[in-house]
């Protein structure tokens, strides 16, 4: 049988957002130190305020990306290292996710269930609702390369092929 490629975690870059978002916010921040004496304000009360938010942002920051890139390598290593199970069937027990990404998306392959939303930025592997244009639905002969995460307790699609 010939399959069509739709998803392989292995070709996925890191998500870099993540920890950027965090860097904007913290150059943000430091512009504001060094022009806090400009600042109209009791100068106690912009000194305690701004290193308070400088030392949260950064320790926000560290953590997202130790915590996330940590979870990005672990998945590239079991991929690497061929730690995944496979199955393959027609997709029963669909669920389709919200439009907005506010509800979880879910279904079945010979009775491994899947779950996922798009919003969940810590997830790897495939995520990409019907409501925002995925291509699942009941029926579909798909195979999927999978594994499961007893921290997230879900299945973590790494690859996924549509029968052609």
């Amino acid at each position: 049988m010939e399959y069509q490629l739709l998803f392989d975690a292995s070709r996925q870059g890191y998500a870099w957002w993540m920890p950027a978002l965090g860097l904007g916010l913290l150059a943000f921040e430091l512009l504001l130190w060094k022009q806090r004496r400009q600042i109209p304000f009791r100068r106690e009360l912009v000194f305690v305020f701004l290193v308070f938010s400088i030392l949260f942002t950064a320790s926000l920051t560290i953590a997202a990306f130790t915590g996330s890139y940590g979870y990005y390598t672990k998945v590239q290593n079991r991929i690497s290292a061929g730690q995944y199970q496979i199955t393959e069937g027609p997709i029963t027990n669909f669920q389709p996710g919200g439009v907005d990404g506010s509800k979880v998306e879910s279904f079945a392959v010979n009775n491994v269930t899947f779950r996922y939303n798009a919003a969940d930025a810590g997830n790897p592997g495939f995520k990409s609702e019907s409501g925002l244009g995925g291509p699942l639905n009941n029926g579909l002969y798909v195979r999927v390369a999978y594994f499961y995460d007893p921290e997230r307790d879900q299945n973590i699609i790494l690859k996924l092929e549509v029968r052609k």
